[in-house]
C-alpha cells in the first residue's frame, strides 16, 4: 500500500511540475508576443544603430527586413544604404574588390562612395601591374588619373612596357617608348644603347647624327636591316687573284686555290677573326689584336708581324693596312706609308687593289683616288673598294656609289665590290649585282638563302645561311673549289 501511495505522489508531483514549466514557457512567450508587438518604432531603430555600430550589417539587414512593416519608407531606405555601404567597405579590406566596387557603384553619392570606387579602381591597377600586365594596367591607371600617384604610375607602366617590348627584339619600337619616357630611371640608358643599335654606330654621338633625320617608319626599316646585318659574319670570305680564303667558326682557316707564293699556307693559323686577301698574299687578324701574313713579301706586304692593338685589317693588291684602337693607321707594301695614315675619326676603312679608302664619322669619304664630303654616306655602314671605284652601304639598306645602277638597290645588307662586277645582298637573301661586261656575267636568281659576297676579278664566292660557300667563275688554280667547306654552324642563321 505505501508502494502505491509513493508513486501516486511522484505522480503528482511530475504533473505539477510540467504544468509550471508549461506556464513559464507560455509566460515567456506571452511576455515575448508583448514586447514584440508593443516595441517601438524608436527601440527597432536603437536595435539597428546598436549592430551597425558594430559592424554587424547582416544582423542590421535582419533587422531591418523584420520590422520593415514598421518602419518609414525614407529610414528603411536609409539604414539600408548604411548597410551596403558597410558591405562593401568590409569587402574592401577583405580584398573583394569586385564585390566591394559594384556596391559602391550602386550606392552612387551616398557618403565617400565616388572615391572608394577609385580606391578599388586602383588596388586593381596596381594588381594587374603586379601581374606583368603593363599594358592594362596603364590604361587602369589612366581611367582614374590625378587620384593618389596614378601619373606616376602610368610612367612606370610605360618603363616596363619599353623593357619588354626592347626584350622581345622590337628595337626601333622600344626606341620610342624610351625617348617618350624623357629621362625616367635609366630611360636615357636604353635611348643611347638602342640609337646605337639600330644605327650600327660606335658611338652615341654618331648614331643620334644619323637617327635624328629619320621619321618613326624609317627608324623601324633602319632597326630590322641593322638587325641583319650585324646578324652576318663580315670579313670571313677573302679573295685573291688566283686564291680564296675562308675563316671557321673555331678561328682556323682554310684557303683553295693557287699557293704559288705560298698565299694558301694559312692551316697553321689559330685563334683568328677576320682574313683578307690582297693579289698574292692573305692576312688574318687574331683576337689579342696581332695580324699574321702569308704569301708574296715582293713589297714587305707580310711584313706585320709587329704590329698590335689591331681592330681591322684590309689588303690591297700589293698592300696590307690595319686600324687600330687607338684609331691609328698602320700600313705596309707597295705603297709605303699611307697618306691616311695622320687621320683619325674613321668608322670604314677598305682597300682596293691600288688604294685605300676610309670614311670618317661626319660623312667625309677619304682616298688615294677619291675624296669627297656628301650627306648621302653620313649614315653609311659599309665599304667595299675595287679598281676605280668604291660602294657605301647606307644604314638605310641602299649602296652610294659612282656607279650608278648599284644606287637603284634596296634593303641591302652586305655589298662586295670586284673589278668585274658589284654585288649586294638583299636582307631576304637574294642578291643584287651589276656585271662591268657581259661576258663576266652569271646568274644568281636561283639563290634565296644568301648572308654574304666577296667579289674579285675572275671569281666570286658567295656565303649562304647554312654556312656553305659557292663560287663563279674561273677555277684553273681550283680557287672555287669551296663547296665542302662549312663556316659557320648550320643552326646560327637558321631563323
Amino acid at each position: 500500500m505505501r508502494n502505491i501511495n509513493d508513486a501516486r505522489i511522484k505522480e503528482k508531483r511530475f504533473v505539477i511540475i510540467t504544468i509550471l514549466i508549461s506556464l513559464v514557457i507560455i509566460g515567456c512567450l506571452f511576455v515575448y508576443i508583448l514586447t514584440e508587438v508593443y516595441i517601438s518604432t524608436n527601440e527597432i531603430i536603437q536595435r539597428i544603430e546598436s549592430q551597425l555600430n558594430t559592424n554587424n550589417y547582416e544582423n542590421a539587414l535582419v533587422l531591418m527586413e523584420k520590422y520593415k512593416e514598421r518602419l518609414e519608407p525614407d529610414v528603411l531606405q536609409d539604414y539600408s544604404l548604411k548597410c551596403s555601404y558597410q558591405e562593401a567597405i568590409h569587402a574592401l579590406s577583405n580584398d573583394n574588390i569586385t564585390k566591394a566596387r559594384s556596391i559602391f557603384k550602386v550606392l552612387g553619392d551616398y557618403e565617400s562612395a565616388k572615391e572608394l570606387i577609385l580606391e578599388c579602381d586602383y588596388i586593381n591597377a596596381c594588381l594587374i601591374f603586379d601581374s606583368g600586365d603593363y599594358t592594362r594596367a596603364k590604361i587602369s591607371f589612366l581611367t582614374i588619373s590625378g587620384y593618389k600617384d596614378s601619373d606616376k604610375k602610368v610612367t612606370n607602366c610605360k618603363y616596363y612596357i619599353a623593357k619588354n617590348t626592347y626584350e622581345e627584339g622590337h628595337v626601333a619600337d622600344a626606341f620610342y617608348l624610351f625617348k617618350e619616357l624623357n629621362g625616367y630611371k635609366n630611360s636615357n640608358e636604353y635611348t643611347d644603347a638602342l640609337a646605337i643599335e639600330i644605327t650600327g654606330r660606335d658611338s652615341i654621338s654618331e648614331a643620334y647624327e644619323v637617327i635624328q633625320f629619320m621619321d618613326e617608319q624609317q627608324v623601324n626599316q633602319y632597326a630590322e636591316l641593322t638587325e641583319t646585318r650585324l646578324s652576318i659574319p663580315s670579313d670571313i670570305l677573302a679573295i685573291g687573284k688566283d686564291h680564296t680564303v675562308g675563316l671557321n667558326q673555331d678561328g682556323t682557316v682554310v684557303a683553295a686555290g693557287s699557293n704559288k707564293y705560298e698565299q694558301c699556307s694559312v692551316e697553321s693559323w689559330t685563334d683568328i677573326t677576320s682574313v683578307d686577301a690582297g693579289m698574292y698574299h692573305t692576312l688574318g687578324l687574331k683576337s689579342d689584336g696581332s695580324v699574321v701574313a702569308s704569301g708574296s713579301n715582293e713589297y714587305e706586304q707580310c711584313d706585320v708581324s709587329t704590329w698590335e692593338n689591331v681592330i681591322q685589317i684590309t689588303a690591297g693588291a700589293y698592300d696590307s693596312y690595319a686600324l687600330c684602337s687607338d684609331g691609328s693607321l698602320l700600313s705596309t707594301g707597295f705603297h709605303g706609308k699611307d697618306s691616311l695614315s695622320n687621320v683619325r675619326d674613321i668608322i670604314l676603312l677598305d682597300a682596293g687593289s691600288y688604294g685605300l679608302c676610309a670614311i670618317q664619322s661626319d660623312g667625309t669619304i677619304l682616298s688615294d683616288f677619291a675624296s669627297l664630303r656628301s650627306s648621302d654616306v653620313k649614315s653609311a655602314v659599309g665599304l667595299s673598294v675595287s679598281t676605280g671605284y668604291i660602294a657605301v652601304l647606307t644604314i638605310d639598306g641602299k649602296v652610294f656609289s659612282s656607279i650608278t645602277a648599284c644606287e637603284d638597290w634596296e634593303n641591302i645588307v652586305s655589298i662586295s665590290a670586284g673589278s668585274t662586277a658589284a654585288f649586294g645582298i638583299k636582307s631576304n637573301g637574294s642578291i643584287v649585282a651589276h656585271f662591268f661586261r657581259d661576258r663576266d656575267a652569271f646568274n644568281t636568281d636561283d639563290i634565296s638563302d644568301a648572308i654574304s659576297v666577296s667579289a674579285g676579278g675572275s671569281h666570286h664566292t658567295f656565303l649562304l645561311k647554312d654556312g656553305s660557300v659557292i663560287a663563279f667563275g674561273d677555277n684553273d688554280y681550283g680557287q672555287c673549289d669551296v663547296s665542302s667547306w662549312q663556316l659557320m654552324h648550320k643552326e646560327k642563321f637558321a631563323k
